[in-house]
């Protein structure tokens, strides 16, 4: 009985042995309902498929195909990241195989479930989960291109399968020095492909962001016209309403009367874009905001001298003040004290220096920093976050300098531009 039980083992050795790295890949992506019966299920799905075949390469085919199922049940992924996430599995158990080859190299007569692949496999599952498999998921899913890593794993696959059958049929009988170079290879080929996932991954976000950040501009490009236009038009419409009720107020003899042309003219001034910074962007920009603050009641004070501004590109000067002042309103409209919904624009010159500074009061206490920019507070990330890379890409174009600051509840952002 106890041979049969060993035959047993021996046979779904493979099954066994990626089972929990299958699982350790798969830790953080989202599970389908019931998970522990399919779990369960799935264990003995994939060891009664590892029973059916005594040995040959068909064996591993069936056992692959089999937890590729398993995987696909239990977590809420496509079939291509099933694929993806047992071709990773196996290159990891391909690479405690090989370290322990090269390490222990054992006799043929040594079971391969000796104490010394055991202790192998738990330090190489450790370092590729703190390496890998950390950085691989996101928001439960291989956000990744699937089409590139899956190439890239095939072709390695491949390399892997072809070095290690001709060490396995070659080699393998006198143990002779190449047997342990096709497996130094072979181990050296299964360590590169799973950086190469790390590696790609970090790049495919960095060009998502920075295609989203290429988003953001166009979009500010093409606000910045349309606010211009409407500025415009607004302060038109404003000049002309004053001009109108200074001719009705020759007529207005009651106190009621005169009462309600001062509101009126009050509101009108309000909305009418008496800015004179010595830049027009900057004029437009500062009325369209004020507009908005005086809809959420919040007092934005501007004290700004913006004649020598004309060397920064007015989409840019938009990009930079206009997502400043934006994020400072969104974390102002959540101050609940009134009194302290107060946002204040300075922008000055030192020398040949341009400075630009924002300063507003926030509550929020436990802001966390990531490269030195602030993250996100808010529950959906996708689409968040990119303002201030915004600023901070728009000042990198004319070799300035950003920096954030936080003292006594007032978030401050500094910007310095060297001017031409």
């Amino acid at each position: 009985m106890g041979e049969t039980i060993a035959d047993l083992i021996l046979r779904s050795f493979f099954t066994i042995n990626m089972l929990p790295i299958v699982l350790l890949f798969s830790a953080s992506l989202k599970k389908r309902d019931r998970f522990p019966y399919r779990l369960a299920g799935g264990i003995i799905f994939c060891l009664f498929c590892a029973s059916l075949f005594t040995h040959g390469f068909l064996t591993y085919i069936v056992e692959f195909c089999a937890m590729t199922v398993f995987c696909f049940l239990l977590y809420d992924i496509t079939v291509k990241e099933s694929v993806y996430c047992l071709a990773c599995a196996y290159i990891t158990q391909h690479i405690s195989y090989g370290l322990y080859q090269i390490l222990f190299r054992p006799d043929g007569n040594q079971p391969v479930y000796s104490i010394g692949y055991i202790l192998v496999s738990i330090a190489v599952l450790a370092a590729v989960y703190y390496l890998v498999v950390r950085k691989l998921p996101e928001n439960g899913r291989f956000n990744i291109d699937l089409k590139f890593s899956m190439f890239s794993l095939c072709i390695i696959l491949l390399l892997v399968l072809v070095l290690s059958i001709v060490a396995d049929n070659i080699y393998a009988g006198d143990r002779s020095s190449m047997y342990y170079v096709c497996m130094a290879y072979d181990l050296i080929c299964c360590v590169f492909v799973l950086w190469e996932q790390v590696d790609y991954k970090k790049k495919l976000k960095k060009q998502r962001e920075q295609d989203m950040e290429k988003q953001i501009w166009m979009k500010q490009k093409e606000l910045y016209k349309l606010r211009k236009d409407d500025m415009e038009t607004i302060n038109m419409i404003c000049h002309d309403l004053k001009k109108h009720l200074e001719s009705l107020k020759l007529f207005a003899n009651e106190e009621e009367r005169q009462t309600y042309f001062n509101e009126v003219s009050k509101t009108i001034q309000s909305y009418d874009s008496q800015l004179e910074t010595g830049s027009k962007v900057l004029d437009i920009l500062l009325s369209q905001k004020n507009l908005i603050c005086m809809k959420n009641g919040i007092d934005l004070t501007c004290v700004a001298d913006g004649k020598k501004m004309d060397f920064i590109h007015a989409v840019d000067l938009y990009t930079i003040l206009g997502n400043a002042i934006d994020n400072a309103i969104e974390s102002v409209l959540m101050v609940s004290d009134p009194e302290k919904k107060i946002i204040s624009v300075s922008v000055w010159t030192k020398g040949k220096l341009l400075l630009m500074q924002v300063e507003n009061y926030f509550e929020n206490e436990d802001l966390i920093f990531e490269n030195g920019l602030p993250l996100t507070t808010k529950k959906e990330s996708e689409g968040h976050g990119f303002g201030l890379k915004s600023i901070r890409n728009s000042v990198e174009k004319y070799d300035g300098c950003m920096d954030v600051g936080i003292q006594n509840n007032t978030f401050r952002l500094m910007i310095v531009v060297p001017i031409p």
